[in-house]
């Protein structure tokens, strides 16, 4: 290794504080990492080892499943690497005590995963003030002035059920800078935002590490976005490498070339009309969208982070009530309905993909695809068929039996994917299906939900931030400020 590190006592504890010019922020060596399942094991680290100095900006770059969370685990002591050692400015975290780990984390590791884990019952601003408030440094202030900077300032007082899923991200951005971190490890962060607050988040992250001397370890599938870091690193096969984000033939994206689904009329499947919805305190999160989709039309839906997409999925599918207007699903209306009536039609008409996977964690992965199945009593053979399939499709076979602790973050997702088309709906709804996944996958899995879509003759309705995969749908429609706007378009080969 390259940096001096500061020598330990015997028990691990520190003879001296480190000195952040000659002392590297984050140094790993040789690690390994396997899981052992029965007598099956996966190795999902092969020896991988970086350096990364105080104020230096990495990103590492890797396709679904090569191992990338599970390093960022290892690196914030929240797992064990079954061979090697991880230096925090100089610390040995195996040598730490749990208590001292946890420490660690709350003073100089600030952690961003692509789950947001926001506490749901606090506002955004007292979700920053609790993490201050762990180090004994609670500043209302200063939460608020973080929040402005991650462009929430007008979203202070807002718990995260009543923040759209990009808005939720930049908060836990907030929350994971808010005891000035010595390291920030994000995991995907901006895999669920649109290119604009993508844009602005990167610029954050370019303060900090200018200003701060803040040294960031940023996990990506976008080589765009790892471009704009200090340095890139391939992680394959569970080894760390150098890499040259600009020289990579897959900044073209994957499904630039693919060809676009033929317009095909079927019978109506959803009919949203005039649809409204206002919070307490006068949020019109949805104002007056109108829609219909056909069976085998696929509806993309675009917009900046806090438009209403996520508002306008969850109406159409019944899982809130428009405050106006009315939604009917196959001709039946759901405006007015009991709340059990509404979930049956959702149970056996609608097929939902979140931005959040929700997999149960004790089932498997085909356990969980063949859950919908098992809930309508289709027989065993049948639904355990079933669910191999949908999995083999979405490339996840040869992991039937894992657990979603088991898996990636991207594979969970196309796992949650698979499950959403077990009971093949007549429409299916998709918040940012794509957005954790790397750009092979998730141009695998646009084609697969559109080709369902086009093949099954099932509607889809799906929200995106990325262009190239609203382009593979048969019409994109654009949301701002909760309105449709004048923007909505037939792709090609698609009648406007």
């Amino acid at each position: 290794m390259t940096a001096a590190r500061p020598t330990a006592a015997p028990n691990g504890a520190m003879t001296g504080i480190p000195d952040p010019a000659r002392v590297a922020a984050l140094e790993l060596d040789d690690l390994f990492k396997i899981y052992r399942e029965r007598e099956i094991e996966t190795v999902a680290l092969r020896g991988a080892s970086l350096t990364v100095s105080p104020g230096e900006f990495v990103a590492i770059v890797g396709p679904s499943g090569s191992g990338k969370s599970t390093l960022l685990g290892i690196i914030a002591g929240l797992t064990a690497p079954s061979a090697g050692k991880v230096f925090i400015e100089g610390r040995n975290i195996a040598a730490l005590s749990e208590d001292e780990r946890a420490e660690l984390r709350r003073r100089r590791i600030g952690i961003v995963l692509q789950s947001n884990n926001l506490i749901p019952f606090l506002s955004a601003r007292e979700n920053v003030e609790l993490a201050m408030a762990e180090s004994g440094d609670a500043d209302r202030q200063r939460a608020t002035a973080l929040l402005e900077r991650v462009g929430l300032g007008d979203r202070l007082d807002h718990r995260p059920a009543r923040l759209s899923g990009g808005e939720q991200q930049r908060a836990a951005i907030a929350v994971a800078l808010a005891n000035d971190p010595a390291i920030l490890l994000a995991d995907e962060l901006t895999g669920e935002l649109d290119s604009v607050t993508a844009a602005h988040i990167m610029a954050l992250l370019a303060e900090l590490n200018a200003e701060h001397a803040t040294a960031i370890i940023l996990v990506t599938h976008n080589l765009a976005l790892a471009a704009q870091a200090t340095r890139a690193v391939r992680m394959l096969d569970g080894l760390l490498t150098p890499l040259d984000p600009t020289a990579e033939e897959a900044l073209d994206h994957p499904l630039a070339a693919a060809p676009v689904q033929q317009s095909r009329t079927g019978p109506l499947v959803l009919a949203a009309t005039t649809l409204t919805k206002t919070y307490p305190g006068g949020v019109h999160a949805v104002r007056g969208v109108s829609l219909s989709v056909h069976a085998g039309e696929s509806v993309a839906i675009m917009g900046p982070s806090g438009c209403g997409k996520s508002t306008l999925l969850n109406l159409l599918g019944g899982l809130d009530r428009p405050t106006t207007g009315e939604v009917r699903i196959n001709g039946q209306t759901l405006t007015g309905q009991e709340s059990a009536a509404i979930a049956l039609v959702r149970r056996r008409t609608i097929g939902f993909v979140f931005q959040e996977h929700n997999l149960i964690a004790t089932l498997t992965a085909a356990e969980n695809v063949a859950l919908p199945l098992l809930l309508d009593g289709v027989p065993a053979p049948e639904r355990q068929s079933r669910a191999r399939t949908l999995l083999d499709k979405v490339g996840l076979a040869g992991l039937e039996e894992k657990l979603p602790d088991q898996l990636s973050g991207g594979q969970r997702q196309r796992v949650a994917i698979a499950r959403s088309v077990a009971h093949a709906p007549a429409l299916l709804l998709a918040d940012e299906p794509t957005g954790s996944l790397d750009s092979e996958s998730a141009a695998r899995i646009t084609m697969l939900l559109t080709d369902l879509a086009d093949d099954e003759g099932m509607a889809l309705v799906l929200v995106t931030h990325d262009s190239q995969v609203a382009a593979r749908c048969q019409r994109v429609i654009h949301l701002r400020d909760g309105q449709q706007s004048d923007a909505t378009v037939a792709t090609q080969g698609t009648p406007a």
